[in-house]
């Protein structure tokens, strides 16, 4: 009983060959290897389950601090928020903030998108509500700051 030659160069003739030899190693005359074998094979599969259930554990757990961190960012027609510029970190100022705005809140969209428009015009756009906050009020002063030292 051969193996036909359209198998015999193939990665699928070694592979099957190998499998075949462990398992034949395995049983042993006496029959007490593969007891071990078998024995060997049950440890292995209880050693993936209990990976497989840590593995599940961290990421319930990892996903619970993540969803704590996670605000909830409810805007209201209306309402001022800041919109925070992601474009400024190729060109960091070291003291500039990265929040720009006031704008007003037009329209609240689905999955996030909020319509947002300057208070000072009626043009219009969108963005994720993730980068946006509310605005608090008072006024952003975005010219330089000087700053009296005394003598002493």
């Amino acid at each position: 009983m051969g193996i036909p030659d359209r198998f015999q160069d193939t990665h699928w003739h070694v592979s099957v060959s190998n499998v075949v030899r462990e398992s034949l190693s395995l049983a042993g005359r006496d029959g007490t290897q593969g007891v071990v074998g078998c024995q060997e094979l049950d440890e292995l599969d209880e050693f993936r389950l209990s990976a497989y259930e840590s593995a599940s554990l961290y990421k319930e757990k990892t996903k619970k601090w993540h969803d704590r961190k996670i605000l909830s960012r409810d805007f209201k027609v209306g309402q001022q928020v800041l919109l925070y510029n992601s474009r400024l970190r190729l060109f960091p100022g070291k003291l500039k903030s990265r929040w720009s705005g006031p704008f007003l809140v037009k329209e609240i969209r689905p999955y996030g998108t909020v319509e947002i428009s300057p208070l000072d015009s009626d043009r219009s756009f969108k963005v994720n509500g993730q980068r946006l906050k509310p605005y608090l009020g008072g006024e952003i002063d975005r010219g330089t700051a000087t700053v009296a030292l005394a003598e002493t």
